[in-house]
């Protein structure tokens, strides 16, 4: 399995502290926030592709070409945006899954786990009490995701997509 953690873009809301590094750099309990979840899936994964963009260079310098022993590679992310452009350039030298995390949330070691022990696609949600703050999960009569919808207005589930996904290789040719 190789992880792909989307860590591109400058965004804003971090203002001042982001000024000066990339934010998934920005330390939480004396370690950059990205580290805390390359932590928890490293020695589950074959390797671990960093999706870069703003201030790159501090996030390479930091983690150079490993983490304990599992390599890290480096994609530069062009002007497009979201996930699907970010793994639009991934290539896969064999079939394997693929787990998909962005930086900016810090994730629980077990949930991780869970989401790596399974097969075929899925992803991480929380059940929300006010749907119209979240991107939402919607589902068919079998409970299958059908749209990811962007801050309802009217109810549609309540289900938050956590940005955390795990694919087959067939997700690159999708």
């Amino acid at each position: 399995m190789i992880a792909v953690i989307l860590a591109a873009w400058e965004w804003s809301r971090l203002r001042p502290l982001s000024n000066t590094i990339p934010k998934p750099m920005i330390k939480i309990f004396g370690k950059p926030i990205l580290e805390h979840n390359i932590e928890n899936i490293y020695t589950k994964m074959e390797e671990i592709i960093i999706v870069t963009k703003y201030k790159e260079e501090i996030i390479k310098e930091y983690f150079k070409d490993n983490y304990k022993n599992t390599p890290i590679k480096y994609i530069t992310q062009n002007d497009e945006k979201w996930t699907a452009a970010a793994i639009r350039w991934i290539t896969l030298e064999n079939k394997t899954d693929i787990l998909v995390l962005n930086w900016d949330s810090i994730f629980d070691k077990s949930d991780l786990e869970k989401i790596i022990s399974l097969n075929g696609f899925w992803s991480l949600v929380k059940k929300v009490d006010d749907p119209s703050k979240y991107w939402i999960f919607k589902q068919d009569e079998n409970g299958f995701a059908t749209e990811i919808i962007e801050k309802p207005e009217e109810f549609v589930w309540d289900l938050a997509n956590l940005w955390v996904y795990k694919f087959d290789s067939s997700i690159i040719d999708i």
